[in-house]
């Protein structure tokens, strides 16, 4: 709103319909991860300087109900990983080779993964992870 832009012209830079980014403005809604990601990047390139990674995080996970509140399980871990890196279901699925309703199993009914998986599996938290900020 501080740019002047209108709806119509923030869905064409983000690349959502006008519903969810209202939905989004709202509070009703948080966006997808590829919407997340190209949001983060909007509002981060018209600030003077980054936002604070505090703050991002603030916006993008701490209200967020489907981001886990706590890390306790490896599905916990998975599930915010994911999110932290703008991923989808499908595409952390098909980064793995494997079905997306595997990946659900895997974050939300603590299913493990084979031992070959999980091998792939922690090399990927191990890359991509980052803590919240205290």
């Amino acid at each position: 709103m501080s740019l002047g832009l209108e709806v119509k012209q923030l869905q064409d830079l983000i690349g959502a319909d006008d519903n969810s980014i209202i939905g989004w403005e709202l509070h009703k809604i948080y966006p997808a991860g590829v919407h997340l990601r190209r949001v983060v990047e909007f509002v981060d390139s018209h600030q003077p300087s980054p936002i604070p990674r505090d703050i991002m995080w603030k916006l993008c996970f701490s209200e967020n109900p489907c981001y886990p509140k706590e890390i306790r399980t490896l599905g916990d871990k998975i599930r915010a990983t994911r999110m932290q890196n703008f991923l989808s279901i499908k595409q952390l699925a098909q980064k793995f080779g494997v079905n997306e309703s595997t990946v659900a199993k895997w974050e939300l009914k603590g299913s493990q993964p084979r031992p070959d998986m999980l091998e792939r599996i922690q090399e990927f938290l191990a890359a991509h992870r980052s803590e919240p900020p205290e």
